[in-house]
C-alpha cells in the first residue's frame, strides 16, 4: 500500500493544521499515511486516527540545516513514497530530503502565502534568493497544490513557477454535526461570532470597530470572539476603549465550535488575508450567512450577495454597512444561510476534495 507522509510544522490550532488532519484521517482509509511535526505538537494532534503514526523531529524555531537529512532517514526507514509538505516553511528542506532518499516524490500544498516579512532590504533580499531556489524547487516537485486560485495566481506572477505544476485544490470539511437540541436564535438581537487566531493578521480590531459603528447606528448585536494568540490583551483592551464590553465576549481556544456557531446568526471573518478559511467552511456547512474581507480565497467561497457579504480589506464602515443589512433582515439571514449550505455540500464537502486527492496520488504513483 501506497505509504504517505504529511509533513507540517506543527498541529497547534489553526487553518492548514486542521486541513492535515481531516486529510490524513480520511486518507487512512485508502492509504498507509503518517504524519511529521518539525516543530511544536499541538492538541489537534490527539484527534488524528489512531492507526496513523506521527513522527516529532523538535527542530526548533527557524531553519534547520540537519532537516534534510533526518527527513531523508525517515523516508528510507518507513518506505515512504509520497511526501506531502504544508507550506513555505518547509519546502526547500522537503525538497532536498526526497531527492537524498531517491524514492518519494514530493507535492507542495500551499495554505497561504509566507508569513509576513517586516519592511526592509534585508527582507527584501530574502525573499528574492527564497523565491529563486523556490522555482528550482519545483522542477523536483511532482505538483504545487494551492487551496485557492488566487494563491496560484500569486505563485504565478510572484514566484514564477511554471503553470504546469500548480493545481488548485480547495478546502473541504465534513460537514458539522447540528444538535436538534440548540434553537435558533429568537432575540431581536443579532449574534455575531468569529473563530480564529487572535493574531494581528487576522484584523479583529477593524471587526470591533465596525461593530461599534453599527450599534452607533442602532443595530442590536452582539460578537463573540473564539480563539486565543498573542493579540487578546490588546483587543480586549481596544473593547473596552470603545465601550463594548457588554456586547463582546473572548471565549477563548474553544473544540466545541459546531453548538458554538449553531446559538449565533452570522459568521464574520476580518482578516487582512486568509487562504480558504476552514472557519467558514465550518459555518458554511450549518447554514450560517457569512461577512468576509475580500482576501485571499474568501471570495472563491462567499458569494457576494447570495451566501453572505464580501467586503473591502481594512473598511470598518463597509463591514459595519453588512452587519447592519443582516441585521435589520432575519429574512436575509435565513435566505444567505440555506444557499451557503447548499453551495458547501456542492463544492466543499470533504468527500469532493478528497477525491480529487486520491486522483492527484493515483497520477503520482504512475510515476514511482
Amino acid at each position: 500500500m501506497t505509504h504517505i507522509l504529511h509533513l507540517i510544522e506543527s498541529l497547534e490550532f489553526g487553518g492548514a493544521e486542521k486541513v492535515v488532519v481531516h486529510l490524513a484521517n480520511k486518507l487512512s482509509k485508502h492509504y498507509t499515511i503518517s504524519v511529521c511535526i518539525t516543530k511544536r505538537r499541538g492538541e489537534l494532534e490527539k484527534l488524528l486516527n489512531k492507526s496513523i503514526k506521527v513522527y516529532y523531529l523538535n527542530t526548533g524555531e527557524g531553519n534547520s540545516f540537519e532537516l534534510p537529512n533526518k527527513l531523508k532517514s525517515l523516508i528510507i526507514d518507513n518506505n515512504i513514497d509520497i511526501v506531502q509538505c504544508h507550506n513555505w516553511g518547509l519546502y526547500l528542506e522537503a525538497t532536498l530530503a526526497t531527492k537524498l532518499s531517491r524514492r518519494a516524490k514530493l507535492i507542495n500544498t500551499v495554505h497561504g502565502h509566507y508569513t509576513q516579512y517586516p519592511d526592509g532590504i534585508a527582507s527584501t533580499i530574502k525573499i528574492y534568493l527564497r523565491h529563486i531556489l523556490e522555482r528550482i524547487a519545483s522542477f523536483y516537485t511532482y505538483k504545487i497544490i494551492t487551496v485557492s486560485d488566487s494563491i496560484q495566481d500569486y505563485i504565478i506572477n510572484d514566484i514564477h513557477i511554471s503553470k504546469n505544476k500548480l493545481l488548485t485544490i480547495h478546502n473541504g470539511i465534513t460537514a458539522l454535526e447540528l444538535d436538534n437540541s440548540i434553537e435558533k436564535n429568537r432575540s431581536p438581537t443579532m449574534k455575531l461570532i468569529t473563530v480564529g487566531r487572535l493574531a494581528k493578521i487576522k484584523n479583529h480590531k477593524l471587526l470591533l470597530e465596525a461593530l461599534k459603528i453599527s450599534i452607533t447606528h442602532g443595530a442590536l448585536v452582539t460578537l463573540t470572539i473564539i480563539g486565543d494568540g498573542p493579540e487578546k490583551s490588546s483587543l480586549i483592551e481596544t473593547t473596552e476603549s470603545l465601550g463594548l464590553s457588554e456586547h463582546v465576549s473572548f471565549l477563548g481556544f474553544r473544540t466545541d465550535i459546531s453548538p458554538l456557531l449553531q446559538s449565533h446568526d452570522v459568521f464574520v471573518l476580518s482578516s487582512d488575508y486568509e487562504g480558504v478559511s476552514i472557519a467558514i467552511l465550518e459555518a458554511m456547512s450549518i447554514g450560517l450567512p457569512v461577512i468576509a474581507t475580500d482576501v485571499g480565497g474568501n471570495s472563491e467561497v462567499v458569494v457576494d450577495s447570495s451566501t453572505g457579504y464580501i467586503v473591502v480589506k481594512g473598511d470598518a464602515q463597509m463591514l459595519a454597512s453588512a452587519i447592519d443589512k443582516l441585521a435589520n433582515s432575519p429574512e436575509l439571514k435565513e435566505t444567505f444561510g440555506n444557499q451557503g449550505k447548499i453551495n458547501f455540500e456542492k463544492f466543499f464537502e470533504e468527500e469532493i476534495v478528497l477525491n480529487q486527492y486520491i486522483d492527484l496520488y493515483t497520477s503520482c504513483q504512475e510515476k514511482l
